[in-house]
């Protein structure tokens, strides 16, 4: 099982941050996206709310890994977590015996920096998937020294109960219409709807721990 001595940390500075949806200048294909989306509400309930927030340093890791590679837990535990935020909570007190913490989703999109994407803004062509894209930045650490996921199978679990930067592969397994695949991997997404499979869901999360202390 991994600790906290096999992460490399990069440290987020204090100060205020503009989270969240904000990017409508920015999303190609707009209307035709959002109405393929459910509409406009539909649309933005896939994504958290536009905010500013002001955050403490802290120290996240450079990489995200396997949840069950960072904590130990008996299976029985599934007849007794109902709700994803439970299994956050399950989680994070694991993490906490060995001195890191999972990040709440503010410390998610404000580490991944203040773009589009952890990359910046640009929206590359292709879906994001094997090498059905000749874009690369979506798998090299952004500016801060920071790999985020880009297989949009996989996702990253945060405190508040939520999965991010990925979704599950729908986009991608339904044939959606570029650039809609790509939009996953924003900071901003929330892969929402996994209330009753939330467990299937888990298969491929991963985990990008915070240092305690």
């Amino acid at each position: 099982m991994l600790s906290s001595s096999d992460f490399h940390f990069v440290s987020v500075s204090t100060g205020e941050y503009e989270l969240g949806w904000r990017f409508d200048g920015l999303l190609p294909n707009r209307t035709e996206t959002v109405a393929f989306m459910g509409g406009e509400k539909s649309f933005l309930e896939q994504f958290s709310p536009r905010r500013k927030v002001v955050l403490q340093p802290f120290a996240i890791a450079s990489i995200s890994v396997a949840w069950e590679d960072l904590t130990e837990w008996d299976e029985s535990v599934q007849d007794e977590i109902d709700t994803l935020p439970q299994f956050c909570e399950m989680v994070d007190r694991e993490l906490r015996k060995i001195s890191l913490r999972l990040p709440t989703e503010d410390e998610l999109e404000a580490a991944a920096g203040d773009g589009f994407f952890a990359w910046g803004n640009e929206v590359p062509e292709g879906i994001p998937y094997g090498r059905e894209t000749n874009f690369e930045k979506h798998r090299e650490p952004n500016a801060a020294g920071t790999l985020f996921n880009h297989d949009t199978y996989r996702a990253e679990l945060a405190a508040d109960g939520q999965l991010k930067l990925g979704d599950g592969g729908a986009a991608v397994c339904g044939g959606y219409d570029w650039p809609i695949p790509w939009l996953s991997l924003c900071p901003a997404h929330r892969f929402s709807g996994i209330e009753e499979f939330f467990w299937e869901a888990l298969e491929n999360a991963q985990i990008r721990p915070v240092k305690l202390g």
